[in-house]
């Protein structure tokens, strides 16, 4: 079969003619009302505003060193003028002593001893104490907690760092006098990379038990356990003609807003709450600081916490000592002003369990090495360093570090800890004090 081309009759060519000529050429030039007209035919595709200009992101949740430092988190100047109705604050009392105060130990040195005596065994030992009696054990009053202080590294730039730390007594005096106090080490760590000049310092916040602040001066860090994160301060309260200095500097009202990290990030996907900034002097613990006399100038020891190196089971009740800036609504009962303004809370607990440094589960009464706790619930920012104590016998027995997520069983945020058996590492066995 083959195929040719047949002519069209006349009549149909001319059908064909007049129907292509009603078509454009696509080189043919359009006038412009022909091309509005196009465009009101056919919808074509266009670049809005939207995309050129896309709106901002919302802003990310706030850190929680912001919410306690009110959301500022900007380092001041040194000589930068106050705002004129900026509130009193207990960033710039610290500020002022750390720049008024001379011959004090600074960070950089605090750091290379931190570095030096990693390790370190003390001569003294620790008394145990698994069953302290009434008039040693921890109450979980509505009192402020007595033992516990706060712990802060200032810079004259106007960095300022807090966690919470507690009073131990050795068995027998240090050389160089003053007290020891059990902290957590990742704050003075993160100290490092803040800029340092001339005026430093870490200090020891305390009341007295009538209402006054006393500042301790951190002269050592006798020892350190590094990967551990604690460590062991010794501080003196002042007792030169600076401290009526930092009295009358209260009433000045110099602000600062201090330059804090956020949750903090560590390896092993670890969260630590700290560096949480000193809150705003509001609270009972200020309501008398208007005159030099108010700051006390004398040299109380802090009380003491009774240890018990001995683990608690999984399950075993306890009470972390938390502290926060401000109370909502919402909050639970319980919280008692704290030092500085902010609030405290003996939180009832559990004991989830152990890991070794490996983050492999460490069971106690075995020879596995338990090497941190796992407790909730989760700490506040501004809690590292603070105590876990047996609800039932009122002994320490163990540190606060933070959160950090649960490897061994997806179980979410725990609480990070260290048992107090750490603690008995930095000081001799009992019975051998002073042999080396």
């Amino acid at each position: 079969m083959s195929l040719r081309s047949v002519p069209l009759p006349r009549h149909v060519r001319c059908s064909v003619r007049a129907c292509t000529s009603s078509v454009r050429h696509p080189r043919t030039p359009r006038t412009h009302a022909s091309t509005s007209a196009l465009h009101a035919q056919r919808p074509y595709a266009t670049i809005t505003p939207s995309i050129l200009e896309p709106r901002p992101p919302p802003p990310p949740p706030p850190l929680p060193s912001d919410i306690l430092s009110g959301g500022e988190n900007r380092p001041l100047a040194p000589d930068a003028p106050p705002p004129p109705d900026a509130p009193d604050s207990l960033n710039a009392r610290i500020l002022h002593y750390v720049r008024e105060e001379r011959g004090g130990i600074s960070l950089p040195s605090l750091l290379a001893q931190y570095d030096d005596r990693a390790g370190d065994v003390l001569p003294s030992a620790l008394k145990y104490e698994p069953s302290p009696p009434a008039e040693r054990r921890v109450w979980f009053s509505d009192r402020a907690a007595p033992g516990v202080v706060a712990i802060v590294h200032a810079t004259g730039e106007g960095i300022v760092k807090v966690c919470s730390g507690f009073a131990v007594e050795p068995t027998r005096a240090e050389d160089g006098g003053g007290q020891l106090f059990v902290t957590c080490a990742h704050t003075l760590e993160e100290m490092r990379r803040a800029p340092v000049g001339a005026k430093s310092g870490t200090f020891v916040l305390a009341s007295d038990g009538e209402g006054n602040l006393v500042v301790h001066r951190v002269t050592s860090i006798p020892s350190a356990l590094p990967r551990s994160d604690v460590m062991l301060l010794r501080a003196t309260p002042p007792r030169d003609a600076s401290q009526p200095a930092l009295a009358s500097s209260f009433e000045s009202g110099i602000e600062s807003s201090p330059t804090l990290h956020g949750a903090g990030a560590s390896t092993s996907g670890e969260q630590i709450c700290s560096g949480a900034p000193v809150p705003h002097a509001s609270g009972p613990l200020f309501r008398h600081v208007a005159s030099p006399s108010a700051v006390s100038t004398t040299a109380p020891r802090v009380p003491t916490l009774p240890v018990n190196p001995y683990p608690l089971h999984p399950g075993a009740r306890v009470r972390a000592h938390f502290v926060r800036d401000k109370l909502s609504p919402v909050d639970e009962e319980g919280w008692t002003p704290w030092i500085g303004g902010g609030w405290s809370k003996w939180v009832r607990g559990e004991v989830l369990g152990y890991r070794d440094f490996a983050g492999k589960e460490a069971k106690p009464g075995t020879y596995d090495a338990l090497s941190h706790l796992l407790f909730e619930p989760l700490p506040t920012p501004g809690s590292s360093g603070g105590p876990i104590v047996d609800e039932e016998s009122g002994a320490v027995v163990g540190v606060v570090l933070g959160t950090r997520m649960d490897s061994a069983r997806i179980d979410g945020m725990r609480g990070w800890g260290v048992p107090s058996e750490t603690i008995l590492e930095m000081f001799s066995l009992p019975g051998l004090e002073g042999k080396r």
